[in-house]
């Protein structure tokens, strides 16, 4: 009895073993960012509140780029995490503010719910963490970027950011595939500036496609 628990029990961690993949994907992609609210508070000074444009650049260095680690179990059970290097450079014209950016970058950390369709569709839906890296002179006043942050090396864990996206893979064997995805990122994160901060709204929509591999298949 206990011989056929034992052996039923193998089978089962088995199954359960052999029906899990784990990939790692790597895209390249294009970035849009829609007018946000930036609000700029110094200390000493009347607030700054724009409309504020962004523009992305994301095929110039320091470039767009995404990865991810996934889980994919079977349809209704699937995760990943991924890593967005996004970067936003104000375009508003203001006599206070020579330059502001956030453009090593800001960086979405995300766990997201990946549902799997017919035809290797899927939707994604997630939360995480803003990490940025701001640079911007207000006032004439420039942000000193190394030296502060992390470790020193300018990174804020700044805000939140939420993730609705969906595509399409493409099998090119059992361990490779191509992914092709639309994104939509909103994000709220608040950065520093000397002698204050800002508070930085984000709508990014984003195109991106890249390349897979099932390391665990």
């Amino acid at each position: 009895m206990k011989r056929s628990l034992l052996c039923g029990f193998c089978i089962l961690i088995s199954y359960v073993c052999m029906a899990q993949k784990y990939s790692f994907e790597f895209h390249l992609g294009y970035a849009n960012n829609l007018p946000s609210k930036l609000i700029i508070e110094q200390t000493g000074y009347e607030d700054i509140e724009l409309k504020a444009h962004y523009h992305s650049e994301p095929f110039n260095s320091p470039y767009y780029w995404l990865w991810r680690i996934s889980y994919k179990n079977d349809s209704t059970c699937n995760y990943e995490f991924e890593a967005v290097h996004h970067k936003i450079y104000l375009q508003n014209e203001h006599p206070d503010i020579q330059h502001f950016g956030i453009s090593h970058g800001l960086n979405l950390l995300l766990l997201n719910r990946v549902k799997i369709f017919k035809h290797n569709f899927h939707l994604n839906t997630g939360v995480g963490l803003v990490l940025a890296h701001p640079e911007n002179k207000i006032r004439n006043k420039p942000l000193k970027e190394s030296g502060n942050g992390i470790l020193g090396m300018g990174y804020y864990l700044s805000g939140g950011v939420i993730n609705i996206s969906g595509g399409k893979y493409f099998a090119i064997s059992k361990r490779w595939y191509i992914n092709t995805e639309i994104r939509f990122n909103p994000s709220y994160s608040v950065v520093p500036i000397v002698d204050g901060k800002a508070k930085v709204w984000n709508f990014a929509w984003q195109a991106i496609g890249g390349i897979g591999y099932f390391f665990i298949n």
